[in-house]
């Protein structure tokens, strides 16, 4: 039988790896928008956990879902405004255009607990790139 600290610390690296799995994708995908000068989709699917593009779906893990800790503020950047969905991309889809662009927003990743949260987002910024982010009080810049 597994204690709770590492239960906590299996959680926790279930959410990063996911985080990570889906910063890989959008990377894929900007560069894809790029290359085919076409853009490119990911949409999100928060009452199944699930996210998809092209013909691929990824489902979260059993332990995983979209969502924050309770009373977590976001966007990271300048976290003012109580997190309210755990997509702020517009159509809870994010939009990869050729030039480069990606549409502004943010995804929340976090444990079946609520304990452990992790952001990927992208500002609304002259160059789009997107950040990561873990909350652990405040949120810090991976």
């Amino acid at each position: 039988m597994l204690s709770g600290a590492q239960t906590t610390f299996l959680d926790r690296m279930l959410v990063r790896n996911e985080l990570e799995q889906l910063y890989t994708t959008c990377s894929y995908l900007q560069r894809c928008a790029m290359a085919q000068h076409k853009p490119q989709q990911l949409i999100f699917d928060v009452q199944n956990n699930r996210y998809h593009y092209h013909q691929t779906e990824h489902t979260l893990p059993a332990r995983v879902r979209f969502g924050t800790s309770p009373g977590i503020k976001g966007p990271p950047s300048h976290p003012l405004q109580p997190i309210h969905h755990p997509i702020s991309f517009k159509s809870n889809s994010i939009t990869f255009h050729p030039d480069g662009v990606i549409e502004p927003g943010a995804v929340y990743i976090t444990d079946a607990k609520q304990q452990h949260t992790y952001a990927l987002s992208c500002a609304v910024a002259q160059v789009s790139y997107l950040r990561k982010y873990q909350y652990t009080g405040r949120w810090i810049s991976l």
